[in-house]
């Protein structure tokens, strides 16, 4: 009943742990995760940085559960890649310590988009939200995406009468006020107990959708709050960087240059392509990899039909679980970031927490990062003539690269710590009052 739920041996373990994190003097607070996408065996590319954000609070609060609602999708679409990874997603299954939950809702692709992920994924996952609350008594929601997940968790926090909260994560608040996905993010705001956006940006656009002006936003519910990146234990060693180099063919004279994240033209990737065809020959030691690849859900094939004339300069590989990304990040000498449109971008906070000297075009979250120091190369948006240059300039100097790496760990380590920003979430959510118990 209810994905194993009531299993016995699960219910001892709850009890188990809630009494060791009492015992450590972790905040007795309990959530309940919604994420618009999470983890799982066949998608280990899927809502990575969800993850991470829930592996950060599981260490800070008393308990942490996982429900993440998946389209509904018959067998025989199994041939799709895109409904493939709904249909293999495990229904209720256990994680790095996490349960995650992923009851199947009905979706109808290109009609209702602001329906589909947010009531009819509550109508089908609230007699399970209300069978988990009831094991498990939760304090609050912590939704990722407020398009769909936020949309959900405000549902779900007034059936059960707990707090809900949302994140503004970037491409869920960049809808028009009249569209229906954009009404529907409205409302979300408007219902919210707390809302948290990644930038001052995605505040204003949030204040657009309201029609209203940002500074009239409750400061106390409306939080410019960036989520933030956690840093591995330990950083890959030298013997680590020298195998990765290997494997992609890298001698030490080569100086790799790296991006990784979704293939898409906003990214920028196209146009970085022509720009480094124009002065690639003239520079041999310069090697550009590409991290992310997912065909049949991005533009790989596009881009590597784009890239095949450079003589395999540029590498374009596959999308890896996020542990292998510090492996990347240790080979690689410099980090670019040529993406037109990003709430926060994480990727490039991490390659700053290695280390790595970035370059990146100075859209506004990048600007935000900027404000603490210069711990990247930031150049004019969609001048990809300076980007190139700037590449050029961190590839000629190498005591520069070094300086500016350094700066931009500091940056990072200082100011974007995923652990400090989840800690000011949970003390966020344990001082407001629970709202009144409804049934929608």
């Amino acid at each position: 009943m209810f994905c194993g739920l009531h299993d016995a041996r699960y219910a001892s373990m709850v009890r188990t742990w809630h009494g060791s994190r009492e015992r450590l003097g972790t905040p007795r607070v309990k959530l309940l995760i919604i994420p618009a996408a999470y983890p799982h065996a066949a998608a280990e590319w899927t809502g990575i940085f969800n993850e991470q954000s829930t592996l950060a609070l599981q260490q800070i609060v008393q308990h942490v559960e996982v429900l993440s609602p998946r389209p509904y999708a018959p067998r025989f679409l199994t041939f799709n890649d895109r409904w493939k990874a709904h249909i293999v997603a495990p229904k209720s299954h256990l994680r790095r310590g996490i349960r995650i939950h992923r009851p199947a809702y009905p979706r109808v692709p290109g009609i209702l988009r602001g329906f589909w992920s947010t009531t009819a994924a509550y109508v089908f996952s609230r007699r399970l939200a209300t069978a988990l609350h009831r094991e498990i008594r939760f304090d609050a929601i912590v939704s990722f995406d407020l398009a769909g997940a936020g949309g959900l968790a405000w549902r779900l926090g007034r059936r059960l009468g707990i707090r809900s909260s949302g994140w503004a994560t970037g491409s869920d608040i960049r809808w028009g006020p009249n569209s229906g996905v954009g009404r529907s993010v409205r409302k979300t705001l408007e219902r919210l107990d707390f809302v948290f956006y990644q930038t001052s940006e995605l505040k204003v656009l949030a204040a657009h959708l309201l029609g209203i002006d940002a500074a009239a936003l409750s400061e106390q519910r409306h939080i410019v709050q960036a989520r933030g990146v956690s840093e591995p234990s330990s950083l890959p060693l030298a013997d680590v960087r020298s195998s990765v180099r290997e494997r992609l063919g890298l001698s030490d004279h080569h100086l790799m240059i790296l991006y990784i994240g979704r293939i898409a033209r906003e990214k920028g990737l196209f146009d970085l392509a022509d720009v480094f065809a124009k002065w690639g020959t003239r520079h041999p030691d310069l090697a550009v990899i590409f991290v992310g690849a997912r065909p049949g859900h991005d533009e790989t094939d596009l881009l590597r039909r784009r890239v095949d004339s450079l003589g395999g300069r540029i590498r374009i590989l596959p999308g890896c679980p996020h542990d292998e990304v510090w492996n990347y990040l240790s080979a690689a000498d410099i980090f670019v970031f040529p993406s037109f449109k990003e709430g926060m971008p994480n990727s490039l906070l991490e390659a700053m927490l290695a280390r790595l000297p970035s370059v990146a075009f100075g859209i506004p979250c990048v600007q935000e990062i900027v404000t603490f120091g210069n711990g990247l190369l930031s150049v004019a948006p969609y001048d990809f003539e300076q980007f190139g240059d700037a590449i050029l300039t961190l590839a000629a100097n190498e005591s520069l690269r070094r300086e500016i790496g350094e700066r931009g760990r500091a940056i990072a380590s200082e100011h974007f710590s995923l652990q400090r920003s989840m800690r000011t979430v949970v003390a966020h959510l344990a001082t407001k009052s629970k709202p009144e118990a409804v049934t929608l």
